[in-house]
């Protein structure tokens, strides 16, 4: 899930979420080109959807960062480090979340967008880790 600007679910899409989430299902979410307005609306439907549970630091030590690679930082493509955050249902995490793009348009042959946002340099080794983390837990 990734997107741009400030957004809503309804309370059907909220639902659904939930339901996704709670059944076994695993969301990626990050905001494009690092647009703060629209990680803001994620977590607050986050919160919405789960009042009772928190997106939480994923630490560096979590298997999903040593399942295929091994990855001990998560670099932006400007400078500095990114982090995940994600939600445990039943000491499973759910959902991962990232404030930074979670995408890899330079090694795609592409520029993040027009906008100048930032993106995590690692992605494609990231998402790989994501996959199989979702696949085996």
């Amino acid at each position: 899930m990734t997107g741009e600007g400030a957004f809503t679910l309804t309370p059907e899409q909220r639902d659904a979420m939930r339901n996704y989430l709670t059944a076994g299902g695993f969301v990626v979410a990050s905001a494009g080109c690092s647009s703060q307005t629209w990680a803001k609306s994620f977590k607050q439907e986050v919160a919405r959807i789960f009042p009772e549970l928190k997106l939480k630091k994923v630490e560096i030590s979590h298997p999903l960062f040593h399942t295929v690679y091994e990855i001990d930082r998560l670099n932006l493509k400007r400078s500095g480090e990114a982090e995940l955050e994600g939600l445990e249902i039943d000491g499973k995490i759910v959902l991962i979340f990232s404030a930074d793009g979670l995408n890899d348009t330079a090694k795609a042959g592409g520029n993040c967008c027009c906008c100048g946002g930032d993106e995590i340099r690692n992605a494609r080794q990231i998402n790989v880790n994501l996959l199989a983390y979702t696949l085996t837990h």
